[in-house]
């Protein structure tokens, strides 16, 4: 769940530093497709893939598992907060 959580909030960062249009009807895949011209999309894509593999996969994963995904989710939150793609 805490993924999730992160997840969600990477969407909206990614909103209100206007390099997504967030909207509740669009896919991970639309999101991916709006952030490709920038740098930070292959790290989009990372994060989509952890989120996806747990919350849809239903895959239980490792503390070791999470932390790999958490340090890169809370990366990606800050890289969003201070504008840098």
């Amino acid at each position: 769940m805490a993924l999730r959580y992160y997840y969600l909030q990477i969407l909206r960062g990614l909103g209100k530093v206007g390099w997504i249009k967030y909207e509740s009807d669009k896919t991970n895949r639309d999101y991916s497709k709006e952030l490709r011209p920038r740098t930070i999309h292959s790290r989009f894509d990372q994060a989509t893939y952890w989120y996806e593999y747990i919350w849809y996969g239903g895959f239980l994963i490792d503390e070791g598992q999470f932390r790999q995904a958490e340090i890169l989710f809370q990366d990606l939150n800050h890289q969003i907060e201070s504008g840098h793609e």
